[in-house]
Parts: structure tokens; C-alpha cells; sequence
């Protein structure tokens, strides 16, 4: 299929500015215009009153903005613009004649002038039509890779038989590597937290193509440690060197058997809520993407009602205060021990809170909270 975006050009491209930005453009074309009628007067056989002065100076700005608004949006406004200028310049206009005291260095000054806004008024033209536009086009593609982000990463808020699930990635710019993702079928319920290094929109296509490969490798439903093998593949074939993924996995069955895998990711925390004590489901194999034919495993836990799973990027964990101190997994386990019992969005509220008060996000932050119903 051809590329649309190419053949709208510069106009389609500044449509996608934000209105604030584009209302201050117009302003300054307004202001770089509207002094003409100042010029005009130095000029003209009597001067002019002010009422007269400030007609030509909103004449003069304004249709200074009708020029800029058609060469940067419609030029069929050109067919508004141009008949009302000239009409109202015939209709309105002044008798130029210089002053008969006028000496000739103040008309070469005022000529200057004139012939100075109107070669910056051209130039300001040309950037928004040349590297203005190529500008704008790459921050509206950003703004879709934003939107398909956003699609992709939606907000976990579900409830099913046997799980209470909510999860929310922030990215860190417009763009984020961060993966969560929850799939369900032949009754169980899979959760996925991956982090692609880095972020923004390399981070992010990674993240994308991740995503893919999962629900591909689902449906021919295999086991916990071959889908991870077979993501960890994929990664390490297709994309540039350097690029890595750690990945936290659990799938709960109908039984109360939780299956994990955590592949360099932060440790997965189970909260076991008879006996209100909070342990770390270990690490067990490095990040995905380094060796691609290793064999990743999974191991497993039970879980009773009440009991809690927490997934999280380290996106929570390395921030930093003033003094440079970690936020890091100790205090992330408080939070969690602290607020196990309440619902699971306010459990959210309080560890964004505390990691908000600590410091401020350096990368894109992921937390997935999972409570097994009675």
C-alpha cells in the first residue's frame, strides 16, 4: 500500500500540531504584519488617527495570518483571503504619497523594512513547508506509536473466577519498552510483565513484536518454560545486538497451582495471606536475547485465597532521591506487606505514591497485581 502520509505534505503534518502551539504561530505572524500600518504612516500626506492606525494594523496582521493559515493548512482559503484584501485595501485604502518634508534616507529606511518583514515573514513559510513539516511528521508519528502503545498496553482490570487482576504501565516518554499483558483460555489465566531495554520507540516496536510472538506461541497452548524458550528465539534472531528483555510469567490453574518463570526480571512477590508473609519467587534464568538456544524453565507454588502476586518493572525499583539512595526492592516489599489487604487499585495508588514521594521516574514503570478469590 502507498504511504498517505508522504502525499499530504507539510499541510497534514502541521494539522497535527496542537492547537496552543499553532494559535502562538499565527500570533507571531499577526505581530510580524501588523506593524505595517506604522510604516504606512510615516509615509502617508497627513498620518493617520488612531482609529484609522489601528484598522490598518489588524488589516494588516490578519491577512498576514489569511496567507500563513492557507500556505500551511487549505490553500482554498486563498480563494477568502485574496478578494476580501484586496477589496477592503480598495475600499479602505489610503492615498500613498510621501511627505513632502520626508527625507530620502527615512524612505530607503522604511522601504528596508518593509522589504525585511516580508523576507522573514517568507523564511518562516519555508521552515514550516520544508523542516518544520518533516519536524511535524516525525512527532506525528511518534504521537501514533504513542496511540498503538496505548492499544497494546492497555489497563488490566479484570475480575474472573478464580483471579482479581489490575495492572498499569507508565511509560517513561511517549513510548514505552514496558510489556503487560494478560491472556486467558482452557481455564487458566496467563500474566506476562516483560522490559525491553531502554525506551521510547525502538523500546517499543521491540515490546510490540514481543507481544506477537506470545500470542502466537499460545495457541499451540504449551508449557509455561517452552513459550519463554521459544519468545527467548525469537529475540535473540531478529532483533539488534544489545537489545534485551527480562520477563516475569505466571500462569494460575483451576487447582490453586501457579506456574512461574522469571527471566532477569525483578523477583515475582507472593504474599500469602494466612499467614500474612511476603516471599520472592527467585530468578531462575537471564534476560531473553543473549543466547539463543538456551532452555529457560519454570517452577511452581500454591496459592491459597486472599494470596497476592505482584509483577513489576524495574522502572519502580531504580529510582533515586536527592542523595542518591535506591528506592530498590526492600522498601517496594513494605509498601506491598503494608496495603496487602486492601483492593487491589489502591494497592497500586500506594506504591506509585511512595515511589512518586522517593523520586522522580527515570524509566517506564510496570505493576501487575493478581489476588487468587476464595
Amino acid at each position: 500500500m502507498a504511504d498517505t502520509r508522504s502525499r499530504a505534505g507539510p499541510k497534514a503534518a502541521f494539522g497535527h500540531v496542537r492547537l496552543r502551539a499553532r494559535l502562538v504561530f499565527y500570533a507571531g505572524v499577526f505581530c510580524v504584519f501588523a506593524p505595517f500600518a506604522l510604516v504606512y504612516d510615516l509615509a502617508s500626506p497627513r498620518g493617520l488617527s488612531w482609529s484609522r492606525l489601528l484598522f490598518w494594523s489588524l488589516y494588516s496582521g490578519l491577512t498576514a495570518v489569511g496567507w500563513a493559515y492557507a500556505f500551511t493548512r487549505n490553500l482554498r482559503f486563498l480563494w477568502i483571503n485574496v478578494p476580501l484584501s484586496l477589496a477592503v485595501g480598495s475600499f479602505f485604502g489610503e492615498s500613498f504619497y510621501p511627505r513632502p518634508e520626508a527625507q530620502q534616507a527615512l524612505m530607503v529606511q522604511m522601504g528596508i523594512a518593509i522589504g525585511m518583514i516580508i523576507l522573514g515573514y517568507v523564511l518562516i513559510v519555508v521552515f514550516i513547508t520544508g523542516e518544520g513539516s518533516r519536524t511535524i511528521r516525525l512527532l506525528t508519528e511518534v504521537n501514533l506509536a504513542k496511540e498503538i502503545h496505548d492499544h497494546l498496553v492497555p489497563v488490566v482490570n479484570q475480575r474472573t473466577e478464580r483471579l482479581e487482576l489490575f495492572g498499569i504501565c507508565a511509560p517513561a516518554s511517549e513510548v514505552g519498552g514496558d510489556l503487560l499483558d494478560v491472556h486467558h483460555g482452557d481455564g487458566t489465566t496467563a500474566l506476562y510483565v516483560a522490559d525491553v531495554t531502554g525506551h521510547g520507540v525502538p523500546a517499543g516496536v521491540t515490546m510490540a513484536m514481543m507481544k506477537s510472538a506470545i500470542h502466537m506461541k499460545l495457541r499451540d497452548r504449551p508449557a509455561l518454560s517452552e513459550l519463554v524458550s521459544g519468545l527467548n528465539a525469537v529475540l535473540a534472531q531478529t532483533q539488534r545486538a544489545g537489545t534485551l528483555a527480562t520477563l516475569a510469567a505466571l500462569e494460575v490453574g483451576k487447582n490453586g497451582a501457579v506456574r512461574y518463570a522469571v527471566a532477569g526480571h525483578p523477583a515475582i512477590l507472593h504474599f500469602r495471606a494466612a499467614e500474612n508473609k511476603l516471599d520472592r519467587l527467585p530468578v531462575t534464568d537471564p534476560p531473553l536475547g543473549i543466547f539463543d538456544d538456551r532452555r529457560f524453565g519454570q517452577d511452581q507454588v500454591v496459592a491459597a485465597a486472599g494470596d497476592l502476586f505482584v509483577l513489576v518493572t524495574d522502572g519502580f525499583l531504580e529510582v533515586f532521591d536527592a542523595q542518591g539512595q535506591e528506592f530498590g526492592a526492600a522498601r517496594l516489599e513494605r509498601v506491598v506487606t503494608e496495603h496487602a489487604h486492601r483492593p487491589l487499585p489502591e494497592i497500586y495508588e500506594a506504591v506509585v505514591a511512595a515511589v512518586r514521594a522517593f523520586g522522580p521516574q527515570l524509566d517506564d514503570q510496570t505493576l501487575l497485581l493478581a489476588r487468587v478469590r476464595a
